[in-house]
């Protein structure tokens, strides 16, 4: 299973995260229905901190810290 890690940022457009979490998650759920499980994605959200990404509307959408900027703000 291959990791894709969504970026969020202050004041994105929620189809801007949204749009690619749902194709790759139902890719994921495709490639299950043909017994290729591992063929598929394991999708997160990721912001710098792990803060809610928050778009311009206001909506927040819960997210992790994002693991290579984590590292790189540590040096």
């Amino acid at each position: 299973m291959k990791t894709v890690l969504i970026l969020g940022y202050p004041g994105l457009q929620a189809l801007d995260l949204v749009g690619p979490f749902e194709v790759f998650t139902s890719a994921t759920l495709y490639l299950t229905g043909q017994g290729r499980a591992d063929d598929g994605y394991s999708v997160g959200v990721v912001t710098r901190t792990g803060e809610p990404a928050t778009t311009q509307t206001g909506l927040a959408l819960l997210a992790g810290p994002c693991p290579i900027l984590a590292i790189r703000s540590t040096r």
